[in-house]
Order: C-alpha cells, then sequence, then structure tokens
C-alpha cells in the first residue's frame, strides 16, 4: 500500500501563494516524511526540520535539512532504477541565484517534485506488478 501520493508542483505553487508562503512549511515536512514511512525507516530528521524554523540557526538547519533530504531522494532514486533528480549545488544555484530572475526557486521545487513524483509512479508500478504477473498465471 502506498503510504504517500504525487503532488503537482502547479497546486503547490498556487497554494503557496494563497496561503502567503505557509504551504512549503508543509510540503517539506509532508513530501519527504510520506518517503520515509513508504521506505519504513525511522530516521526522518524531525529535529533538523524544526531547527529550521528557529532564527539565527534556521538558515544553516534549512541547508542541513534539505541536502539530507536531497541526498534521500537521489539514493531511493538510484535503488529504483532511476537516475537523480537534482543535486544540491543545481538545487541551491536555482534558489541562490535564481531569485534575481525571480523563477529560480520554484524551478528547483518543480524538479525537486518531479523526481519526487517519479518515485511514487514507480511505487505505484512495484505494487501493481505482482498482481499482473498472478493475473497472468
Amino acid at each position: 500500500m502506498l503510504r504517500g501520493n504525487r503532488r503537482e508542483f502547479v497546486v503547490g505553487l498556487l497554494l503557496t501563494i494563497v496561503t502567503f508562503g505557509i504551504y512549503p512549511l508543509f510540503w517539506h515536512y509532508l513530501a519527504f516524511k510520506e518517503l520515509y514511512d513508504q521506505e519504513q525507516r525511522n530516521d526522518f530528521p524531525i529535529g533538523l526540520y524544526i531547527c529550521c524554523y528557529i532564527p539565527l540557526v534556521g538558515a544553516i538547519c534549512q541547508l542541513l535539512y534539505i541536502s539530507k533530504q536531497i541526498d534521500f531522494v537521489n539514493n531511493l532514486r538510484v535503488q529504483h532504477r532511476l537516475a537523480p533528480s537534482i543535486g544540491l549545488g543545481e538545487f541551491l544555484l536555482w534558489v541562490i541565484v535564481g531569485q534575481l530572475i525571480i523563477v529560480g526557486p520554484p524551478i528547483a521545487y518543480a524538479k525537486l517534485q518531479g523526481g519526487i513524483n517519479e518515485l511514487w509512479a514507480n511505487y505505484s508500478k512495484e505494487q501493481a506488478a505482482p498482481r499482473q504477473a498472478i493475473a497472468a498465471e
């Protein structure tokens, strides 16, 4: 049984605008926590996630948190025979330098969400495969 679902980037972008930037707080938690649950792992960095929103240390924690999550997603993608979606350097380039062209951060998150969505599609295929094999017999 799948423990998470695909998220459409456009919906997330609209929710971010409508909630005046609050939706990404939930997205960061849900998008990654669902993957940890799907893999039945108990090491979701909740403490690091919470530290991201503490003044003075938040920026450093955000960097550590997103680095850990990008590595986690890319390692899962490799395990499922998918190419890594976005590296930390490319993500930071889009977020930091891309702010000059305004659309940089959304591009970074679109690439990351696209990579996560491909994982969910792969999980769905893996779950359907045993049923198809049984039906063929």
